[in-house]
């Protein structure tokens, strides 16, 4: 689930980027517009460059895909492309670096950023690419058009409580960072909680916990070095930490009630950086989720593969419903993609000896002919190929991390989605998987 808005903007063919930055990048912007204190400029200038170029090479460290030599991955921002801790620590490091003083003079001077954080975070919020548990309060509905919780909401007027308690007279006070940066983790930690496609909330964490829990450790680290967070306890801030443990509790209640019975099918996908494939059940027609007998198409387990059209690497007309009948591998990579690449050979290898029995399509996105036909020539890789140039294809399928791969049946149901790089033993289980699921 998430807010009506594109997961990336930009123009056909053209540099595309990820919406969540973008907004707290805005509300990073709509910060130094509200900040009147001399020699501004520069600190802001090298904040926002820092929460650019950290925000970006931190989120390399979760799921490779940067190509150091290529100068345009160094903007490019598609999917789930920027790091939201490596944006606030590259922030706080640009100003600092400006600050003047001794390092315990810096890092006071950071205390005033508190709040005009937690204001551009809870900006940031409304993009956040994330979708929610399935819920009947405090709902949108999902791409499958069933009600799931609006976790972009929830976290737009937590932090939007934090930076109005962290604001006002007690604007910069002693530990003003620490207390957002605890807050933040207990926030994001919360939200984790209330997205879809992941373990149960005593399980493995994800990729945004660990962040969330980074933060907690930073808070610490500075409340050690003496900022003195406790001078901040007051009615207002106790009105946002009470806000945050009532998500806690309400993270906790939500996932329980959502989980799976005993025996009961979960559709999952792989996470962001990198996840497990879950196999899935497709829903019984007019169940949750449809009206009718048709169910609606979604890019999630258990749904109908979105049917789209495309340009194939061989100049004719690919549509996906053409291949109805015969079970189908869509695989979402592009040249530049690291992980991309190790997974290939063992892809060829799956064509090579599965190819007779199920279609496997390449999807490269956002590169030319040329590019895509050089590769592929050089490197002896001869599956179907279709070029997405301006990233319709991956956006109608929510694709945030390449390597991504779809596995859909023969009755042209995602059984799986899988985010990272596979290995020709994982193929072929789910193939296997996707093809008993699809004789039932």
């Amino acid at each position: 689930m998430t807010l009506p808005l594109p997961e990336t903007v930009g123009w056909p063919g053209g540099p595309q980027f990820q919406t969540f930055g973008l907004f707290l990048l805005a509300g990073l912007l709509l910060g130094y517009a509200l900040d009147r204190a001399e020699r501004r400029d520069a600190r802001w200038l090298a904040g926002l460059a820092g929460a650019w170029l950290v925000g970006r090479l931190l989120r390399q460290v979760v799921f490779p895909d940067l190509a150091w030599g290529d100068p345009r991955s160094w903007i490019r921002l598609t999917g789930d492309a920027f790091s939201y801790e490596g944006a606030v620590l590259g922030f706080l490091a640009g100003q600092a670096a400006l600050a003047g003083g001794g390092w315990r003079q810096r890092l006071g001077s950071l205390d005033r950023l508190a709040s005009p954080l937690a204001a551009a975070t809870a900006v940031g919020m409304i993009a956040w690419p994330a979708r929610g548990v399935p819920a009947t309060f405090l709902a949108l509905p999902d791409p499958a058009g069933r009600p799931a919780l609006a976790v972009q909401v929830i976290g737009a007027v937590l932090y939007a409580l934090v930076a109005w308690a962290l604001g006002g007279r007690r604007q910069g006070a002693p530990g003003s960072l620490a207390l957002f940066l605890a807050s933040s983790g207990a926030i994001r930690f919360g939200l984790g909680w209330l997205v879809a496609d992941r373990s149960a909330w005593w399980g493995e964490l994800s990729a945004v916990q660990v962040g969330a829990l980074a933060s907690v450790v930073a808070a610490t680290a500075l409340a050690v070095a003496g900022a003195r967070p406790a001078e901040l306890f007051g009615n207002r801030l106790r009105l946002a930490m009470d806000g945050t443990l009532a998500l806690l509790v309400l993270a906790a209640a939500v996932t329980i009630l959502s989980w799976p019975a005993p025996g009961q099918p979960q559709a999952g996908a792989g996470g962001a950086g990198g996840g497990t494939g879950a196999i899935a059940q497709a829903p019984e027609s007019g169940s949750s989720g449809s009206s009718g007998g048709e169910l609606p198409a979604a890019a999630v387990p258990g749904y109908p593969a979105p049917d789209f059209t495309a340009k194939a690497l061989d100049g004719s007309t690919f549509r996906l419903a053409d291949l109805r009948g015969r079970p189908v591998l869509l695989n979402f990579w592009a040249s530049w993609c690291p992980p991309c690449k190790e997974e290939m050979p063992d892809l060829e290898a799956f064509h090579k000896k599965y190819g007779d029995r199920i279609a496997v399509v390449g999807v490269d996105m956002q590169e030319s002919p040329e590019t895509v036909a050089r590769f592929t020539r050089e490197n002896g890789y001869d599956w179907r190929f279709v070029l997405d140039p301006g990233l319709d294809v991956a956006q109608l399928y929510r694709v945030g991390g390449i390597p991504t791969s779809f596995w859909i049946d023969a009755g042209g149901v995602v059984r799986v989605r899988f985010t990272g790089p596979m290995t020709l033993a994982q193929m072929e289980a789910y193939f296997k998987q996707v093809g008993e699921a699809g004789s039932r």
